[in-house]
């Protein structure tokens, strides 16, 4: 179930994990709760997919590189 709000709302109703417990359908959150995505799972090379939104309104899967913390529900 959706909480609204945006990121910043969404980010307080989650449990802060460490990146390695990361697991598909956690959330994670870039700097200043400015966007969220969710945890697609695993690349073969080890590598979280985050699958989030563009501002164009697209999906795209990236990597963590801009991500600041990750969270459970």
């Amino acid at each position: 179930m959706g909480h609204g709000g945006g990121a910043q709302s969404q980010h307080t109703y989650c449990t802060a994990i460490p990146w390695d417990k990361a697991q598909a359908g956690d959330l994670v959150f870039y700097p200043d709760d400015s966007h969220v995505g969710i945890v697609g799972g695993w690349d073969a090379t080890g590598n979280l997919s985050i699958i989030h939104c563009t501002p164009s309104g697209g999906v795209i899967i990236t990597g963590q590189e801009h991500c600041s913390h990750i969270s459970d529900l």
